[in-house]
């Protein structure tokens, strides 16, 4: 038992805590793990410190490859959140359909398409009297029957009457105006011009304008001594032409 206070390599034994068995006590055990640990971790530290920064630099190597990689999809700037929002509404505007303005849109089927002042309304009808004069005329024939002897060739610019003018009808709601036509006639196989004179009286309501009653008469062209007391008429040619106008112009 003598061993147990000599020196090994100039360490005590009791020192390095080896018990009378042979075995390390617990105050050997803290001794050496101690310094087995502060001599493991001097020596594994700048192994560390190495693989740290060869995996940073790899990273830093591949971030910038990934994002060039995509440029032409994904906007590094934007968040993945305002990407979607981005992306769901340009979907949403091409899932819109396309529609082109109508240049003729539908109008009010309750407003009147003519115009709605008397002057305007006689100038526009006038514009037209003659080739609708002409086509009544034709429709009006009998089979077999001849389409007339007479045609409208012009029709004047109107004179609008004032209150005085209408005063017979004791309305405000009836306006009216004259105008004169220039036809061609044919007598014993001759022809020859004559002018007609004629009255038209018209009222309004919401569905548009209406015929009240007009006065007709016909007299020699060159203005002569022949000339036709003005008769009125509610069914007369010069009415039915007027009327198909009316009815042309509110369908308009």
């Amino acid at each position: 038992m003598m061993a147990v206070n000599a020196r090994l390599n100039g360490v005590g034994v009791d020192d390095c805590g080896l018990d009378r068995v042979g075995m390390l006590n617990k105050q050997g055990m803290e001794y050496g793990l101690g310094g087995a640990a502060g001599a493991g971790i001097r020596q594994i530290a700048p192994t560390i410190a190495l693989v740290l920064t060869i995996a940073a630099s790899v990273m830093l190597d591949r971030v910038p490859a990934i994002a060039v990689g995509n440029t032409n999809t994904i906007n590094p700037s934007v968040t993945p959140s305002a990407r979607d929002r981005d992306q769901t509404q340009a979907n949403d505007r091409d899932s819109e359909p396309q529609t082109t303005p109508d240049p003729n849109p539908a109008q009010d089927p309750t407003e009147p398409s003519c115009p709605g002042e008397i002057d305007a309304l006689a100038r526009e009808l006038l514009d037209d009297f003659p080739s609708y004069y002409n086509r009544a005329l034709v429709r009006g024939r009998l089979p077999g029957e001849s389409a007339g002897n007479s045609r409208v060739l012009l029709a004047s610019d109107p004179e609008i009457f004032g209150a005085e003018d209408l005063a017979e009808f004791g309305s405000s709601a009836i306006e009216g105006f004259f105008f004169t036509t220039l036809e061609r006639a044919y007598r014993d196989g001759k022809a020859t011009q004559q002018q007609g004179f004629h009255q038209v009286f018209l009222t309004r309501d919401v569905i548009g304008w209406l015929v009240v009653t007009t006065r007709s008469g016909w007299g020699d062209y060159p203005a002569g001594d022949r000339m036709t007391p003005p008769l009125e008429s509610n069914s007369g040619l010069v009415v039915q032409t007027i009327r198909t106008w009316l009815r042309d112009c509110e369908a308009r």
